[in-house]
């Protein structure tokens, strides 16, 4: 399996799970059995639609709309599509990805994937596994490749099935998006029937409609107004940019790579020397995503508290920590904003939010705001 079917791969089945729950609702917020998602984005990592202008309040005017879904058959081999790159059509760009990656790897299709894939993969870490032609049974495994069906929806999404027996599974589903009328690989997962490949599709669908009602709802609520606490960004630690916090200061620093090389002894003392509170990760070893506060005691509260809460109950909710840990993991993964008391090394305690992670660029930047008590 090539790193952005395994990207996709992982990516799809996180979704199918979270679709399989709204899926339940679905008809309830759509008021017909159409499970469609808006015109747009993709999922959760790619941009909603555009929004009103900055400077109106503007309340959106409706919903995303559902739109039909639309399925065809095919029954053509990849090895009997015409050579040479085409993207025009869903099952031409699935015929080309099979013949790219064949042919040379990782490295000739990456150009192939969507952005989304691609920030992803370059998050991660990720380099070409295979650099040249794949061994003649796997090209004849991927040549090989039957497409039975494309669904499309939304004018610039689409899955296309194809019988491709691997490893148990029978049917290879790899999901597309139209990207300034190229359709790209967007994500790729596997089932052992055509049926499980048209529930993965509905999924899919349920997922990314989900998501972009949340986003409309959203919309609809007026911009709060401004808040108090000084705002910082952070970068992913990864890049070597600046991706570590001095809070006393409200400075973003960047790691010297001669002394930081992660949380060896070394690196933990240079920290300290510098006053270094925050580290951002967009991946930890074990798939979590947040900012880590180091030498800090800190505990979450409820994010409407951060404008409201004093010095006083900051003291008293960290009562009951005595010692502060080496490193406090404040995770994103879950729910945004997310909020925190906080004790620092230096014993000022403070109220800390993390307001926003932008994880569809590459860095991930971590935007977040504090307040410390004197």
């Amino acid at each position: 399996m090539c790193l952005a079917e395994f990207v996709g791969l992982k990516q799809m089945r996180v979704q199918t799970i979270r679709a399989m729950v709204l899926s339940l609702v679905l008809p309830v917020l759509a008021g017909n059995g159409c499970n469609s998602p808006p015109e747009s984005a993709g999922d959760g990592d790619r941009p909603a639609a555009a929004a009103a202008p900055a400077e109106s309040n503007a309340v959106a005017s409706s919903p995303p709309v559902l739109t039909p879904e639309h399925v065809y058959e095919v029954h053509k081999k990849v090895r009997d599509f015409p050579p040479g790159e085409d993207l025009s059509t869903p099952e031409a760009a699935y015929a080309t990805i099979h013949r790219a990656y064949a042919a040379n790897g990782d490295a000739a299709w990456m150009p192939l994937n969507s952005p989304k894939i691609i920030a992803q993969v370059r998050r991660r870490g990720f380099q070409p596994r295979i650099k040249g032609p794949l061994p003649a049974e796997e090209a004849k495994l991927y040549l090989g490749a039957e497409i039975l069906e494309v669904h499309t929806w939304d004018h610039d999404y689409a899955m296309v099935m194809a019988r491709m027996p691997r490893k148990g599974y029978d049917i290879d589903c790899r999901s597309l998006a139209r990207v300034k009328g190229r359709w790209l690989n967007d994500g790729n997962d596997c089932t052992r029937t055509i049926d499980e490949a048209r529930q993965r599709v509905a999924a899919q669908r349920a997922y990314q409609y989900g998501s972009h009602f949340r986003e409309a709802m959203r919309k609809r609520v007026p911009s709060p107004p401004a808040t108090t606490g000084k705002v910082i960004e952070l970068s992913d630690v990864s890049s070597r940019l600046a991706s570590m916090a001095n809070l006393a200061k409200g400075t973003a620093i960047v790691p010297d790579p001669s002394r930081f090389r992660g949380d060896t002894p070394e690196g933990i003392a240079w920290m300290r020397e510098q006053g270094i509170d925050l580290i951002a990760y967009a991946r930890t070893d074990n798939g979590d995503e947040g900012v880590a506060g180091y030498d800090m005691a800190a505990v979450k509260i409820d994010h409407s508290r951060f404008d409201v809460l004093d010095a006083s109950e900051a003291r008293r909710v960290l009562t009951q920590i005595k010692d502060s840990p080496p490193a406090t993991m404040m995770s994103t993964k879950r729910e945004l904003p997310v909020t925190y008391v906080i004790r620092t090394r230096a014993g000022m305690f403070g109220v800390l939010q993390i307001e926003d992670v932008r994880s569809e660029q590459a860095p991930a930047v971590f935007r977040l705001r504090y307040k410390l008590f004197d």
